[in-house]
């Protein structure tokens, strides 16, 4: 015997779940068209000085809200970074110099949390290029690097998964040897510079990094004990270097070593 109430109640919960499962496709067929759908192009590079180019990387923030790129924008031959909304808007030049022949270099970093800028350039000195950071809304450019002679410079650079610390590798004491270093983002700018790659041999180089996935340890490649022999080594921060950072990050001043 057919249990009518049953079968009645079941072809109700079908119906639903029919109708439920046409609108999730529906949706997802919207959605694909609507990244498909050609849109008129948003010129979002501003004006450029004659000459000017936008001349090196762009990327989104990691939530997507804003675009960062590096163009010489307002002085020929001297490349700043500059961001804005991603549909556009008003500019916001982040950092740069008006003296030409001194200018952003290379890449820049976004950090892992969105909320600041890592880049290389030669603002202080020419020729010689320091790792900065600045926010990416604006505002105060900081030096992370320390005071570096002459000849030294910045090589790699990268931030960690937290963004509380920037790697990166310069020959920063020692012309011509280069060796790994990190250095707190902020929000307070200038504490204490550690030495990630130890002692190096005569001759010695770190050549490579890699951070870990957590932002705890960097893997680097280094020769680091016989000139030419290369080999990977990681590196924790240590507890003194740890409680350093976090006197820094805290302003707990009675933390500090």
């Amino acid at each position: 015997m057919i249990d009518w109430p049953y079968f009645s109640r079941s072809l109700l919960q079908l119906r639903y779940r029919l109708r439920a499962a046409f609108m999730l496709s529906l949706a997802a067929m919207l959605a694909a068209m609507s990244m498909h759908v050609a849109a008129a192009p948003i010129k979002i590079s501003g004006t450029l000085v004659a000459g000017g180019n936008v001349n090196g990387g762009y990327r989104f923030s990691p939530d997507g809200s804003l675009i960062v790129f590096k163009a010489d924008k307002d002085t020929d031959e001297s490349a700043g970074i500059y961001s804005l909304a991603s549909g556009g808007g008003a500019i916001i030049k982040l950092a740069g110099s008006s003296v030409a022949g001194r200018s952003v270099s290379a890449d820049f970093v976004i950090s892992p949390d969105g909320t600041t800028v890592l880049f290389l350039g030669d603002l202080a000195t020419e020729g010689v290029d320091e790792l900065y950071r600045v926010p990416i809304g604006g505002g105060v450019v900081s030096m992370m690097t320390g005071s570096i002679g002459v000849n030294g410079e910045v090589r790699e650079f990268g931030a960690n998964a937290t963004s509380t610390r920037a790697v990166f590798t310069a020959n920063r004491v020692t012309a011509g040897v280069t060796e790994l270093y990190s250095a707190p983002i902020g929000p307070v700018v200038g504490g204490p510079i550690a030495n990630l790659s130890g002692p190096l041999v005569l001759g010695g180089d770190v050549s490579s990094f890699q951070i870990s996935p957590d932002g705890a340890t960097v893997v680097f490649i280094a020769d680091k004990t016989t000139d030419g022999l290369v080999g990977a080594t990681a590196t924790r921060p240590t507890w003194p270097q740890i409680r350093a950072h976090l006197a820094t990050r805290c302003g707990l001043q009675g933390l500090a070593p």
